[in-house]
């Protein structure tokens, strides 16, 4: 800021701008195309005058009692008055406010403002002044102390980067570092993707998928991911632009987004891939325009015309999935926007975009035995925005409006997460699911909701009926100075189960809106060991015919049993000698799948009902089971698998 006699006088900046080389004629002041005199002309177009509207104040008009609705809602709900916990909560109470608000809304704006008003009448809008000229302006309308550089272009070092990384399996190292600028990722399609490792890899998978696949109704519900490797792909449309190396199908992988400013600040975000699904990596750089949205619109359309002609064989999994990911993602951001750009003009904030990113995907759902995953299932799409950032302030300075606008902006783009999936796949009576819908969800299940900060986290943690690792997720966030909103126990909905939460900065109003879903728990060292013990017991009582019959393809096994045993022997490391036994297993598998694929299904059937057997049978790996001939049932599968195997062997 330029002081002068103690009043403010101007601002000093850095600022860039472009010169575009033009036929230029300066006695007459504008360009002249037969003119061979060439002139480097300044273009500005970011320094302009706006004029600005004066919209109706509707809370004046039409107010809205907030300090009674919230008395009502209070009145509905019960709260505990040491911990502060709130059940129960009227939502009716709302949602009716609402409707009869904006009713009252309708009837003034038709009495007073007529069927033509518009949204720029009720709230603050602002536009470019137009001003026309003969020619273009040799100088700049300020005044330029000093010239830093000139770039033909924009230098690698100016640019806004972004890089995505695929660790190697057990994030040893990077797999894959692909690095690009903004610039040239503007409303294109990105995909993190698997693709089979090698042909034979390809033939197995395909061999999976029947050969008269015209609709989706035979497309299979669940994919036998074991002995199938893939490679990581980072595809942008439907070019692979780096490839990783081979893992196993159904294992998971991590990978990281980079944001790297040309100032030298960086940013990351990290998240795990099931290996065999696909994720849509959707940026919004600034805003999402809309020739971009309606870009992928048409190509979303195209590919829905081509399913209902049943034209399958004619698309990629990148023209069906991918584009559905990319489009979800765009149309979040798009509509998100949208909303905030309303709320910023209503409560008087200036708002920038930073850029962000949303991470859409296929979920699978992994179904593993021993450990190794054997078959993949898909169960849903999902939304994932790690990072919706925007630079924030009001326009008078008030920091209390800087908040009002995070909060509002945050609650909508965690209603906007499920809304978006709602209205893109249109299951009927199916809500999806974020944290805002989970909380919702918890008070009509009458589960407590509690507010956690630094005062009585101590008070509150000890009641919380929800996953232990969730604890110092919450004391982390505490610790920081948030205040974390949780319903007290999990929600349970359409068979999923899970927890969703929201960490508030109560400073700021910024917040991190997350949903915390139940997998299956780890087992023990020592708990593999008793698999691995009961399953070799059982085998050799049932199967003294098979192990006869195939005793040279067994020579791995006994040598892995041998080399794990004196490894537990020596060292006490149950899970090398776990994995050693493991790497048996699969050479015997890989042997029998090649030469007796029926085998290698009865095998396959057999240890699946072992393993379900040891489920109930082994405590605490899963709940127990009321009914004792589910116990009964396992064995009786298991022994009956394996005497197939040994008569189609014989055959």
């Amino acid at each position: 800021m330029l002081v002068v006699d103690g009043k403010p006088y101007g601002l000093r900046m850095e600022h860039c701008w472009v010169e575009a080389q033009l036929n230029y004629d300066i006695d007459l002041g504008k360009r002249n195309p037969v003119s061979k005199d060439t002139t480097w002309i300044p273009m500005d177009a970011s320094y302009k005058i706006l004029e600005y509207n004066d919209p109706v104040k509707l809370e004046e008009q039409v107010p809205l009692n907030v300090d009674s609705l919230l008395e009502e809602i209070r009145a509905s709900a019960i709260i505990d008055t040491i911990t502060g916990a709130v059940t129960g909560m009227d939502t009716t109470i709302i949602n009716q406010t609402l409707e009869d608000y904006s009713t009252n809304l309708k009837n003034w704006t038709d009495e007073n403002l007529g069927d033509s008003a518009t949204i720029g009448e009720v709230f603050p809008f602002k536009w470019i002044k137009p001003k026309e000229s003969g020619g273009f302006s040799p100088v700049l309308p300020y005044q330029v102390t000093r010239n830093i550089d000139k770039y033909p272009e924009v230098s690698e070092n100016l640019r806004y980067k972004i890089t995505i990384e695929v660790m190697s399996e057990r994030n040893i190292g990077t797999d894959i570092s692909y690095t690009f600028p903004t610039v040239g990722i503007v409303g294109k399609r990105i995909l993190l993707a698997y693709a089979p490792a090698s042909s034979n890899d390809e033939e197995l998978l395909l061999s999976q998928v029947p050969d008269t696949l015209t609709d989706t109704t035979n497309i299979p519900s669940a994919i036998s991911a074991y002995l199938i490797n893939m490679k990581p792909q980072i595809i942008i449309e439907n070019e692979a632009v780096a490839t990783g190396s081979t893992i196993g199908m159904g294992k998971e992988q991590t990978y990281r987004l980079i944001f790297r400013s040309p100032t030298g600040l960086s940013d990351e975000v990290e998240n795990s891939a099931i290996v065999g699904s696909m994720y849509g990596i959707g940026f919004n750089l600034s805003k999402v325009p809309t020739e971009v949205m309606k870009n992928r619109m048409g190509k979303y359309q195209e590919v829905k015309e081509q399913i209902e002609a049943q034209n399958i064989p004619s698309l990629t999994s990148y023209d069906i999935v991918g584009e559905l990911l990319a489009f979800t993602s765009n149309l979040y951001y798009y509509r998100l926007d949208m909303y905030n750009e309303l709320f910023s003009r209503k409560m008087e904030v200036f708002r920038q975009r930073v850029p962000s990113e949303a991470i859409t995907s296929l979920s699978l759902e992994v179904t593993s035995l021993l450990g190794i995953p054997y078959s993949l299932s898909a169960n849903g799409f999902r939304i994932d925005v790690d990072r919706d950032m925007e630079t924030v302030f009001g326009k008078d300075g008030d920091k209390g409006k800087k908040k009002s606008y995070n909060l509002e902006s945050g609650m909508m783009g965690s209603e906007m997460e499920a809304r978006i999936l709602e209205q893109t796949f249109r299951v009927r009576n199916v809500k999806a699911l974020s944290a805002t819908r989970i909380l919702s969800i918890a008070n009509e299940q009458q589960i407590p909701i509690y507010t956690i900060n630094s005062s009585n986290i101590f008070q509150i943690t000890p009641l919380l009926n929800i996953s232990e690792k969730m604890i110092p997720i919450i004391e982390c966030a505490v610790n920081r100075g948030l205040e974390v909103i949780i319903p007290g126990s999990n929600i349970q909905y359409n068979g999923w189960e899970g927890i969703g939460y929201i960490a508030i900065n109560p400073e700021t109003g910024e917040g991190a809106y997350m949903v915390e879903g139940i997998g299956g728990g780890g087992i023990w060292y020592f708990l593999w060991w008793v698999v691995y013990v009961a399953l070799w017991l059982i085998v050799a009582v049932c199967a003294v015919k098979l192990a006869l019959l195939l005793l040279a393809f067994f020579i791995p096994i006994i040598e892995g049993i041998i080399a794990g045993s004196l490894i537990m022997l020596n060292s006490g490391n149950y899970h090398a000698a776990s994995l050693i036994i493991l790497d048996g297993i699969k050479t015997v598998m890989l042997t029998v799948h090649v030469h007796w694929p029926g085998v290698y299904v009865g095998i396959v059937e057999a240890t699946v009902a072992l393993s379900q057997f040891l489920e109930i049978w082994i405590p605490g790996i899963a709940p127990a089971v009321d009914n004792p001939y589910a116990v009964l049932w396992c064995i009786k599968s298991f022994i009956e698998g394996f005497l197939g195997v040994c008569e189609e062997i014989e055959e």
